[in-house]
């Protein structure tokens, strides 16, 4: 698997003397070349499924399936339970306050990704085998 964040470049590549950046990976062609060393790209949530200047879900991208066309799964990002990782809770903006775990495991899966990290891996397989997701 290749992890892909949403900005900087691999250390590897940037020790190498490598100009090539993880938003060059996430391109067709850089998606092309993934393929031909990893079988997955497991890459930052919001690369996925991005957000508003308030913290607020905007449509998916298009990555999920662009990895899917080239031969790779997708993987998003770890999904959280506080604010500052998930869709904001409905009460406000407290970034002390709980999100919505399963909302955004339903989102990302909606979205098309093929698996997920969380540190909740209980609420994570509830709201993935939800019937009404």
């Amino acid at each position: 698997m290749q992890l892909i964040e949403a900005g900087g470049r691999p250390w590897d590549l940037a020790v190498a003397g490598s100009a090539r950046t993880y938003a060059d990976m996430i391109r067709p062609d850089g998606l092309r070349d993934v393929a031909t060393y990893a079988r997955a790209v497991g890459v930052h949530k919001s690369l996925v499924v991005p957000r508003d200047a308030g913290g607020r879900s905007l449509p998916p991208t298009s990555l999920v399936a662009d990895a899917h066309g080239r031969a790779s799964s997708s993987t998003s990002g770890r999904c959280g339970r506080r604010t500052s990782s998930c869709r904001r809770a409905a009460a406000g903006a407290d970034p002390s306050a709980r999100g919505d775990l399963a909302g955004e495991v339903r989102l990302f899966l909606r979205a098309g990704v093929d698996g997920f990290f969380t540190d909740f891996p209980g609420l994570g397989v509830a709201a993935r085998d939800d019937p009404a997701r």
